[in-house]
């Protein structure tokens, strides 16, 4: 291997890292967040959690993101029917989520929400090691 390899590499991997943390933060903050919120869903129903949980999530877009009203007038009506139209399908499968783990095992709920991404990964793979995680999934889900 040679010093330029080595630098490829270690940049590459300088810039996985943050995706990486990325990912499993917002897989932790989802899992924990629905598993928290099933204790709402008697006092405002799966829908009801569902509509808190968009407003929160909109709050921390403010609060972090800080959009004005200027950037938003820059956007083009295009854009804004994308995030209009993205914002209502997050909007109905969370709807739908809530309603399944008010139904089933949240467990359940969240390995059938899996599936999507998971059949997606194998589908798409480059290699034979794709076919590794479909095999690490049923052996974690038969414990």
């Amino acid at each position: 291997m040679t010093a330029v390899d080595v630098a490829t590499s270690t940049a590459r991997r300088q810039r996985t890292a943050p995706a990486v943390a990325l990912i499993l933060g917002s897989m932790l903050s989802v899992q924990v967040g629905a598993a928290a919120s099933t204790r709402l869903f008697d006092d405002v129903g799966p829908a009801g959690t569902a509509w808190l949980r968009g407003c929160w999530a909109a709050l921390f877009f403010i609060v972090i993101a800080r959009p004005s009203l200027r950037w938003l007038r820059a956007q083009s009506r295009r854009d804004l029917a994308g995030a209009v139209a993205l914002g209502a399908v997050s909007a109905v499968m969370s709807v739908s989520f809530f309603e399944s783990i008010a139904r089933i095992p949240l467990a359940t709920a969240v390995a059938l929400e899996f599936l999507g991404p998971l059949s997606l990964a194998v589908l798409r793979r480059t290699g034979r090691w794709g076919l590794l995680w479909p095999v690490l999934a049923l052996a974690g889900c038969s414990r």
